[in-house]
């Protein structure tokens, strides 16, 4: 009972000091140790002691003991309207001032009474105490016991809230303010009481009529003393006294409004602003640089006025005036009567260009062209102009002027006292030198021509120092080979800049040349034009055979002969044919091969009737080789094929020559198992025959026989038969292997383990990953051939068969281990069936789950591990981000030998573990378990491996 007595003493409330909360619990615990020994009466002790207030936390207890054998129930009736509570102390909170009993009544029959009184402390802050209509008032709720509060406000709005908090009255006159704690459910209201007086605030206008423009005075009266917010209406703001000026700068209706400053109740006055009748006019806003601006003022009284024009200078004169601005910018204009306060009238100029310019017509200019040059926007007649080197003085604003030269020529205009004008004319050149012919050989004679010029006459130079004054055009020899630089001097030879153009005069070296040295009927002759100057040329082959075609070219002759060939170039134009004489031989050449060609068979080829040479073969699909024969030729599929075979020693033309390669329907047929002096048959299906080379694989010398033999080996093992056709002389053999073996009577699987390589019998691979590795052992009495198939997710994936030795582990041939696909997303599971045996036994099975976001690491208990018993085991892992619910499995039977329906899947609340009843399984039983992870939508995301443990 003492015990108990401290465990369930509550804990003190936030608002006692850490001393008194020591105190405190150290007289309770002395209270209930008194009771335990019987030393004191019973009777009810209240915490804290002293006065109690309204919304205080007391605690109630008993200072003797309730029984001197055994714990009584004891039941606590308050004295308020709340239910009776149960338990040695209790805690609660008085919600209404008064007098209450409080009964304690014990399951032995004592029964325990005591009056508490409950005194009222609560009260209402009003500030400020006498608001006026519209002014907002804080209330302030003090030593209350709860923060939310229902407010009534004594105006008829009732809010439930906390403290303090906030309200505006529209009417003045007396009011009570009530306030009932623990939102409402207190029946005693704390009352306060307040006065809302009338609102006398105003603001009074003087200034004269409000005009635009025009400062006006606002005075705000019954204000009092304190920092006013002023706003005008118009966006303008400002914070001051109760007196402040203001103008407005449109016409219009205004609401001005004042308050002080951080409250909420302000006073508005409506203000109807006429428009200023005054305003200035520009025949421009927007002139251009040195430009004359007109400006005029009106709705002004006669009389001067002071004019300032913005860029710093200003004058008096009349309602109209004129200026001309030196700079790019913007200015204000502000005009007022010369001598007088009033608020200026302004307008804003922009000189934003300069629109003074160079006019040039035509705008596209070529040498020779005469132009019509302009100044644009200038007032005045006497300019200076500058072309080029070339300057005129006093000249009017459009003058003319004939350009001789080509390029960019700088034009400027030059106007006392404002910025000089600049602009670029682009002279185009479209003279040009043309000749003919368009390739120059040294001794011809070329016809040169100045195409566009102005002429009439031209000063012809050459680099090798002769000049000639002469017309547009002139014939000119040339002797020497290399490179003559012409020049043109254009209008009679006054032009600065002459057109000039370089000809290549060329060595004559063009000749034909032929690509093989032998030449045969029939196939192509491959002639060069070398070191033609046209990608055209003019062919005759001798043969009766014209062509005009690339420098490059093939033919092919008839008939054997001697043939004269002669090339002229440009197409023929050039005048001068360069020749060669071919001499053309019937081909004696031939392709040497065997009668018939299969496909996968190697054969030799031989090239006949040459001597000499360097031969290259392409093969097609059989590859290259080289020399004169091609051995162990070997062509990998049927069909038609190309062989070419070129000499790199340009004596003779590519030989060229198709072969059908036949498909190799030849198989060798045997059983692929069979019994020790079992007769079974042979076939060479498809032999060229009719003898065939039998080897078969004992040791002994090969015999010829037909295509179909029946033999039978005395010894078990694994025998390799060869067949060769064609009585062996095939050089492509085909083998079949045979394995003898015994299937006893009384054969008996013994043993059998299906694991993945890591011994596992589960795991979870990445998606699109390497096939997980896996490995199947049998062990047997008896020997004996066990044939059977793979089922992956039920299907059959393929067969296997495998050859048992009595009591040995065999493990299945890897070729006969198909690989498991890691590309479908979810769970997976892999077994054998045997097909030709019944197994007695539980055959197990893999599973594997492929997994696009990892697997889930299984953390603790170890896997393997032995741990202490305990009523209950926590199984934890590590999360994965994509899966949204978890999900796990535990079973005392290992996971492989259960079908998915015996599996139970157990929702999961957290994340990352689970508290496991351990009283439900058997003592030193093993468990295993895994988990997995599902999205939203119940998809299966991933799951752990296959976690074991054993209770110890």
């Amino acid at each position: 009972m003492f015990l108990h007595s401290v465990r369930s003493f509550p804990a003190p409330s936030a608002g006692e000091a850490e001393e008194d909360c020591v105190k405190k619990t150290i007289v309770f615990i002395l209270a209930l140790i008194a009771c335990a020994l019987g030393l004191i009466a019973t009777e009810i002790v209240v915490q804290p002691g002293g006065q109690l207030w309204v919304g205080t936390n007391v605690t109630l207890g008993l200072s003797g003991p309730p029984s001197t054998n055994q714990g009584v129930s004891i039941t606590w009736i308050l004295g308020d309207s709340s239910p009776p509570e149960n338990g040695a102390s209790v805690q609660h909170t008085y919600k209404d001032p008064g007098t209450f009993q409080v009964r304690c009544t014990l399951s032995n029959g004592i029964e325990v009474t005591r009056m508490l009184q409950i005194q009222e402390r609560r009260t209402i802050q009003v500030q400020p105490p006498s608001p006026q209509v519209g002014e907002e008032v804080r209330f302030q709720a003090q030593h209350f016991g709860h923060s939310q509060i229902r407010w009534d406000f004594g105006d008829g709005t009732i809010q439930n809230a906390g403290s303090p908090v906030t309200h505006t009255y529209a009417n003045p006159g007396a009011v009570t303010v009530r306030a009932y704690d623990f939102n409402g459910q207190s029946t005693v209201a704390v009352e306060a009481n307040l006065t809302v007086m009338v609102d006398t605030r105003m603001i009074e206008v003087t200034g004269g009529p409000p005009r635009a423009h025009f400062p006006m005075q606002f005075e705000a009266r019954n204000f009092g003393s304190g920092s006013l917010q002023w706003t005008f209406g118009d966006g303008n703001s400002t914070s001051g006294g109760a007196t402040v000026q203001h103008a407005y700068n449109n016409a219009g209706t205004f609401t001005v409004s004042v308050q002080v400053a951080g409250s909420g109740n302000p006073v508005t006055r409506v203000i109807n602003v006429a428009p200023d009748p005054r305003r200035v006019a520009a025949d421009s806003t927007t002139p251009g640089l040195y430009e004359t601006v007109t400006l005029n003022a009106e709705g002004f009284a006669p009389g001067n006025l002071a004019w300032d024009f913005g860029d710093g200078e200003s004058q008096s004169a009349g309602h109209q005036v004129t200026h001309a601005y030196s700079r790019l910018g913007q200015f204000q204009v502000a005009v007022k009567p010369a001598g007088s306060s009033e608020p200026p009238v302004t307008i804003q100029v922009q000189v934003n260009q300069d629109r003074r310019g160079i006019q040039i017509q035509p705008a596209q200019l070529k040498v020779g062209d005469t132009a019509n040059i302009k100044a644009t926007n200038v007032n005045t007649n006497s300019v200076e102009w500058q072309i080029g080197n070339q300057t005129q003085a006093g000249r009017p604003t459009t003058i003319t002027h004939r350009f001789l030269d080509p390029g960019n020529v700088t034009v400027i205009c030059r106007i006392n006292g404002q910025t000089p004008l600049t602009t670029q004319v682009n002279v185009r050149d479209h003279r040009r030198i043309q000749y003919v012919p368009d390739t120059v050989f040294a001794g011809a004679e070329v016809n040169l021509m100045l195409q566009n010029g102005i002429g009439p006459n031209v000063r012809w130079e050459f680099s090798d120092g002769e000049t000639r004054n002469a017309g547009l055009q002139l014939k000119r020899l040339f002797n020497r080979a290399g490179v003559v630089e012409v020049k043109v001097f254009d209008a009679n030879g006054e032009a600065g800049i002459p057109v000039t153009q370089r000809i290549q005069v060329l060595a004559e070296n063009r000749n034909l040349t032929s690509v093989y040295s032998r030449h045969f009927v029939g196939t192509d002759v491959q002639l060069e034009a070398r070191n033609f100057k046209d990608n055209m040329v003019e062919w005759d082959f001798g043969d009766g055979t014209r062509s005009i075609g690339p420098a490059r070219v093939s033919h092919q002759y008839r008939s054997p002969g001697n043939f004269r060939v002669k090339a002229v170039d440009f197409r023929g134009r050039d005048g001068k044919a360069i020749e060669t004489t071919l001499m053309i031989s019937s081909d004696q050449r031939s392709l040497d091969m065997p009668p018939r060609i299969r496909a996968g068979e190697p054969v030799s080829l031989e090239l006949k009737g040459v001597q000499g040479g360097q031969f290259q073969w392409d093969l097609g699909p059989a590859g290259r080789s080289s020399g004169v024969k091609a051995d162990q030729v070997l062509f990998p599929t049927p069909g038609r094929v190309e062989i070419k075979v070129t000499d790199n020693s340009s004596t003779f033309p590519p030989f060229q020559s198709v072969i059908n390669v036949q498909p190799d329907n030849r198989t060798l047929k045997a059983p692929k198992f069979a019994l020790p002096g079992e007769e079974f048959m042979i076939q060479a299906e498809g032999f060229d025959g009719p003898d065939v080379s039998w080897d078969l694989g004992e040791g002994k010398p090969a015999i010829r026989a037909g295509r179909q033999i029946r033999h039978a080996y005395a010894q078990t093992g694994e025998y390799k038969i060869t067949a060769r056709d064609s009585g062996g002389s095939s050089q492509k053999p085909f083998t079949r292997t045979v394995r003898v073996v015994e299937l006893v009577p009384g054969f008996v699987v013994q043993g059998l383990e299906l694991v993945f390589s890591s011994g596992k019998a589960y795991m979870v691979v990445p998606r699109k990953s390497r096939p997980p590795a896996y490995a199947l052992r049998l062990m047997s009495s008896g020997r004996g051939v066990l044939r059977g198939q793979w089922k992956l997710d039920g299907q059959v994936l393929s067969l296997f068969s495998m050859v048992l030795q009595d009591g040995r582990v065999a493990a299945a041939d890897a070729q006969d281990m198909p690989k498991l696909p890691a590309l479908d997303v979810g769970m997976h599971e892999l077994t054998v069936k045997f097909t030709n045996y019944r197994f007695n036994g539980r055959i197990p099975r893999l599973r594997y789950f492929v997994s696009s976001g990892g697997a889930i690491l299984l953390l603790s208990p170890e896997v393997g591990s032995k741990i202490p018993v305990a009523d209950t085991v926590s199984l934890a892992w590590k999360p994965i981000r994509p899966a949204t619910v978890y999900q796990i499995a535990v079973s005392e039977a290992p996971f492989q030998f259960l079908e998915d329906s015996q599996i139970e899947w157990r929702d999961v609340k957290a994340m990352d573990h689970y508290v496991l009843d351990m009283t439900t399984f058997k003592d030193a039983a093993w468990i295993y378990w895994m988990v997995r992870g599902l999205n939203d939508s119940g998809r299966v995301l991933t799951t752990s491996e296959i976690g074991s443990f054993r209770m110890r």
